[in-house]
């Protein structure tokens, strides 16, 4: 797939890269060097603290109530 400027990393996949738990494709990484906005939104996300329950769902522990979105 082509580096292009017009098609952005999708923002999940640059969250779960900034949490450490996925590692971007080889595009993904030459898209996020040379695109300002998707440097942007992984900043963001990579200055977050993380933390193991951020990433669960209700079907692994449905007696939690929903995390605020």
């Amino acid at each position: 797939m082509q580096t292009n400027i017009g098609t952005h990393v999708e923002n999940r996949r640059l969250l779960e890269a900034a949490a450490g738990r996925h590692q971007l494709k080889e595009w993904e990484q030459k898209h996020l060097h040379a695109c300002e906005v998707c440097q942007g939104v992984f900043y963001i996300f990579i200055n977050q603290p993380f933390t193991p329950r951020e990433f669960e769902t209700q079907t692994e522990n449905p007696q939690d109530p929903p995390l605020a979105s």
